[in-house]
């Protein structure tokens, strides 16, 4: 146990004495990287994660309430969604928007929709 510390102790003096100074030249370098980032302008993600098309459409989705022995993949198709959510009533889900989801909320006793919605 005392050589672990020791070597720990060895270890953290040395570490302690490297030269971590920038030079001029690497100082102008990583300003000119950062002046680079700083012009470029900011644009819109072309990446599918995010498509629109994806958008879950919320009359579609509201038309499901009261339907049962509906699966998954047949919610995704009618509500235009790619996400797929379901809970109980009353139970806890997460409040983050997502345009590409639907919710759906079902009665335990019965197995009928009774809320849904985009988001």
């Amino acid at each position: 146990m005392k050589k672990y510390i020791l070597w720990g102790l060895v270890i953290s003096l040395l570490s302690a004495c490297s030269n971590n100074i920038l030079n001029a030249e690497a100082l102008k370098q990583a300003q000119e990287q950062q002046q680079k980032i700083e012009s470029k302008p900011l644009v819109p993600s072309k990446s599918k994660e995010w498509d629109a098309s994806f958008d879950c459409d919320p009359v579609k989705a509201k038309n499901l309430i009261g339907k049962n022995d509906l699966t998954e993949k047949q919610i995704l198709s009618m509500t235009n969604a790619r996400v797929y959510r379901s809970a109980y009533i009353g139970e806890p889900v997460t409040e983050e928007f997502r345009p590409d989801r639907v919710t759906i909320v079902i009665d335990p006793k019965t197995k009928k929709i009774v809320a849904s919605m985009c988001g």
